[in-house]
C-alpha cells in the first residue's frame, strides 16, 4: 500500500499523528513518501525511526513536480490540524 503525504510545516499538517498512527498498524504492508519542507524535518525522522518506522517512511523534501508520487499513491493523507485550503487537494 504506497500512502502520500504532501505538505510543508509539518506540525500544523499533522505528520507526527500520522506517524503515530501508522505504527500500530502491523497487518498491512505499506511505504509512505512524504514530500514537503520543514525545518525540523530531522525530528520527524527521529520519531519515524522511534517507531521503528525508518524502512516504511522516506523524505523526499521538496518537489517541483509532484504528479509521480501521486500515481504511484494508493491514498493520499490529509491530517491536518488546520488548513482553509489546502493545495495537496
Amino acid at each position: 500500500l504506497q500512502l502520500l503525504f504532501i505538505g510543508h510545516e509539518y506540525r500544523r499538517k499533522g505528520l507526527k499523528e500520522l506517524l503515530f498512527a501508522l505504527s500500530l498498524v502491523k497487518d498491512v504492508d505499506w511505504h509512505l513518501s512524504v514530500i514537503g519542507r520543514d525545518r525540523d524535518e530531522w525530528l520527524y525522522r527521529k520519531i519515524a525511526k522511534r517507531l521503528d518506522l525508518e524502512d516504511n517512511v522516506n523524505f523526499f523534501g521538496p518537489q517541483k513536480e509532484p504528479l509521480p508520487f501521486y500515481q504511484l499513491a494508493d491514498f493520499v493523507i490529509i491530517p491536518s490540524q488546520y488548513d482553509p485550503f489546502a493545495n495537496v487537494t
